[in-house]
């Protein structure tokens, strides 16, 4: 154990070694989100750290020399130790490193930093959204405010950007599509034409997207959803220790080259721009045969006024044991009855959805609960789901 102060101390008047390293060793490990699993160790190298860097650096996004970049995590994720260490240190930008960072106290942290730049979860969106000490302040110093860890629905995104708008920050959210085994990012929105509401932008330099039929990997057409793969120079090594499960992420396609399967569903549109709709295992098959996409109905519950934010998992289906049906977890930000709330729900759901679809359970909570980076606890909320099953 070594406290904050002494670490700092340490590197006081320190000569840094010229190193002579392969780019392609293994310079750090990773940990994935673990939302819906556990999570496995990622092995990245100096060429994934620095291509990285490389492709943000050539977007046309207002970087400067001299920018404050804030970094609120601690370094087990890619997308803090690439995007939010790495890249702002090679641009010559002065980094703030805040190492015991409390969500709930993002609003002081703006404001004691002034930070140009800073990468946030959809959990300290909520906080400012929420935060008193924000009102008509103006925060026009904010060039970006990168959004990452989880999809985020169109119903969120518009909130967001009112929030942008109400305070002077200008209304382009750095948002884009990664993963921690390509590094943190494949695509990105960084303008008015690569920001359609619901996508995630296009390809990063040198990357290519193509969507696949998940059991033929044959590519599909444009607005044909199928898993993503991503191809680029960034791919991790490997899982440490785990060789089969790199096996069935790293794959060489027809074409020779080794594709990166990201267990995510999405498709593109005509303009390049990506789409995610979930990931592969969290869609829902039903008794019968059909399949549910859980994110489609998170965007259409999160369209009820009263409804801040909504996760679909599964539980038990009543109606036939060997099945499995969806239920919703939900936070509200505002007062509704629950039989009032069903009807609302019921009502959406049969206008927008085909008839095999429905809601079963719905769970009001004050607070959904977070993996250790932040993300929703999808594990957490199905053995929840479970649980309240088993009772009933």
């Amino acid at each position: 154990m070594i406290t904050w102060n002494d670490f700092q101390e340490k590197g006081n008047n320190q000569i840094l070694p010229n190193y002579k390293r392969n780019s392609n060793e293994p310079l750090f490990i990773a940990k994935t989100g673990g939302s819906t699993g556990k999570p496995k160790n990622v092995m990245l190298s100096d060429k994934c750290f620095n291509i990285q860097a490389h492709q943000h650096l050539n977007l046309p996004i207002n970087y400067s020399m001299g920018d404050r970049w804030v970094r609120m995590w601690p370094l087990f994720s890619a997308s803090m130790a690439v995007p939010a260490s790495h890249l702002p240190l090679c641009y010559g930008m002065t980094q703030i490193i805040e190492p015991a960072f409390d969500v709930d106290k993002i609003d002081e942290l703006i404001l004691n930093y002034r930070p140009n730049h800073l990468i946030v979860i959809s959990h300290c969106i909520d906080s400012l959204l929420q935060s008193e000490k924000l009102k008509g302040v103006d925060l026009s110093y904010i060039k970006t405010l990168g959004i990452g860890g989880e999809s985020i629905t169109a119903e969120y995104e518009e909130k967001i950007e009112q929030f942008m708008i109400e305070h002077n920050i200008t209304p382009n959210m750095t948002y884009g599509y990664g993963m921690t085994e390509n590094a943190s990012g494949a695509t990105s929105r960084f303008s008015a034409e690569t920001s359609t509401v619901g996508g995630v932008g296009i390809p990063l330099v040198n990357t290519i997207i193509k969507i696949i039929d998940h059991d033929t990997e044959e590519e599909l057409k444009y607005g044909e959803q199928g898993e993503i793969c991503v191809l680029s120079s960034n791919h991790m090594l490997e899982y440490y220790n785990e060789p089969e499960k790199s096996k069935d992420v790293l794959r060489t396609h027809a074409d020779g080259r080794v594709w990166l399967h990201s267990g995510d569903l999405g498709y593109m549109d005509e303009n390049g721009q990506l789409f995610v709709k979930g990931r592969t295992k969290r869609m829902i098959m039903l008794f019968d045969g059909h399949k549910v996409y859980p994110l489609d109905l998170e965007e259409l519950l999160e369209t009820i006024p009263e409804i801040s934010r909504a996760v679909v998992v599964t539980e038990k289906d009543p109606l036939h044991p060997s099945g499995v049906t969806p239920c919703a977890f939900v936070t509200l930000n505002s007062e509704i009855s629950t039989e009032e709330l069903r009807k609302k729900v019921d009502c959406i759901i049969n206008e927008n959805c085909e008839d095999f679809v429905k809601i079963n359970s719905i769970y009001i909570k004050d607070e959904l609960p977070k993996t250790a980076i932040g993300k929703v606890d999808i594990k957490m909320l199905e053995q929840m789901a479970k649980e309240n099953s088993s009772k009933t």
